[in-house]
């Protein structure tokens, strides 16, 4: 995991971000991210509470 350091030298050089604030209007603006994805467990069959879902496999 990076560090604070090169995160802030990052935001810097690639965003303009040089302050909390300017980091905290950048954000708002953005808007909101749904994570939904990542928090959702998949089962192994495809099933979610009765659903069935598609799993992509490869080969």
């Amino acid at each position: 995991m990076a560090d604070i350091q090169t995160l802030k030298k990052l935001l810097a050089e690639e965003y303009g971000i040089t302050t909390a604030r300017e980091l905290d209007e950048a954000m708002k603006k953005i808007g909101r991210l749904n994570i939904g994805v990542f928090a959702s467990p998949v089962r192994k069959d495809g099933t979610k509470h009765e659903k069935v879902r598609s799993i992509a496999r490869a080969g």
